[in-house]
């Protein structure tokens, strides 16, 4: 690639184009700040970065899924921020399921 792109949707244009090296730089210039963003979210850096790598493989995996009615870095965001609140979610389930079943723990539903 010649010169690198100074604009996020040139990178990811060229990126559903085919150019391996755009999403080379795309994770390149976004894994520092999503990886702040997700511990922020998560507070658990390690869950944080397991987060940060499914952000890129959907990235990957649904490239041509982006259009250019909002800029990528917010699109790119939401996908990050939508993981984040899953597993959220999935964890309180996960604290309020009840084990043994007593009947306290089913006034809860």
């Amino acid at each position: 690639m010649t010169g690198v792109p100074t604009r996020d949707e040139e990178l990811i244009r060229r990126f559903q184009q085919g150019d391996q090296e755009a999403f080379d730089l795309i994770v390149a210039r976004f894994k520092g700040p999503l990886f702040g963003f997700l511990c922020r979210m998560i507070g658990d850096p390690a869950f944080a970065e397991d987060l940060l790598q499914e952000t890129f493989l959907r990235l990957w995996t649904n490239k041509h899924s982006y259009r250019e009615i909002a800029k990528f870095s917010t699109w790119l965001y939401t996908v990050a921020g939508n993981l984040a609140k899953t597993e959220l979610r999935k964890q309180k389930l996960r604290r309020w399921i009840p084990i043994g079943g007593s009947d306290e723990e089913h006034q809860l539903e």
